[in-house]
């Protein structure tokens, strides 16, 4: 069974290497569209190219952040895939399997796939990066994202010719058996506090997009919202085990909106 998770990519250098290198771990293949990056994201994935790293194009950077534009795009480079099932995957964020039971990702999505499912759903987890850490890989603080469920259907079987573009790549639309067993999905939006000051602050956003209500919790954020919130108000990940993460508080909104 071959599995391709699709991630573009503008500008991602803090995260590139990680991505691939932790898909590459879970026996999943990668193919990357870099949106014309200038920080040398570029030449770090072409260090992977036939090492685990099928596809690498380059396309033009239209001058802001169009969410419909990258899926269109990543549509039609899984039309032309030849694979399985696919993963719509983005740089900032890990995917593990649901336990320790699975030693990969590929072998809890093989599993999947022999009992019949052909759609998985991701439970989100954000980490927040404090600054006593040498990377922000290493903040073991988070929180449980779920406004409503499922939310998150990031894999699916190629046959099924299912679509993620009307909802902003988060549900599917089409005729899919999605799993009752949801995966884990680690969101490392930020690099730093000073890295959440500025990303949304210094980001466009396609204004039709707008028009449809996405990215509005992402719009006029005062740089006071985006201190990170004490940590007493946060889950812990216990062991460095990202399999067993809690999903017992989840949050409806995200921390710069409460």
């Amino acid at each position: 069974m071959r599995i391709v998770a699709v991630i573009t990519v503008r500008n991602g250098i803090d995260y590139v290497k990680q991505c691939i290198t932790h898909l590459i771990k879970n026996k999943i293949e990668v193919a990357i569209i870099d949106e014309s990056s200038t920080d040398g994201s570029y030449e770090v994935c072409e260090t992977f190219l036939g090492s685990g790293l099928c596809e690498l194009q380059r396309v033009d950077y239209p001058g802001f952040f169009s969410l419909e534009r990258q899926l269109q795009i990543k549509q039609e480079l899984i039309d032309n895939l030849q694979t399985d099932w696919v993963i719509h995957h983005d740089i900032d964020e890990c995917l593990d399997p649901p336990s320790t039971e699975f030693a990969s990702l590929y072998e809890s999505m093989l599993k999947e796939d022999k009992e019949g499912y052909s759609v998985i759903n991701f439970n989100e987890f954000v980490f927040l990066p404090y600054e006593e850490y040498s990377s922000f890989y290493n903040s073991p603080y988070y929180y449980f994202f779920e406004p409503f469920k499922p939310r998150l259907m990031r894999a699916w079987k190629k046959d099924k010719n299912l679509s993620s573009l009307e909802s902003g790549g988060h549900l599917l639309r089409g005729e899919g058996d999605l799993s009752p067993t949801y995966h884990n999905l680690r969101h490392y939006m930020f690099t730093s506090q000073q890295h959440a000051f500025d990303k949304y602050s210094k980001r466009t956003f396609n204004e039709a997009e707008l028009g449809k209500g996405w990215h509005k919790n992402r719009v006029g954020i005062s740089r006071e919202s985006l201190i990170f919130p004490e940590k007493e108000s946060l889950e812990v990940v216990k062991n460095n085990c990202f399999n067993e993460l809690s999903t017992n508080k989840p949050w409806q909104q995200h921390y710069w909106e409460s």
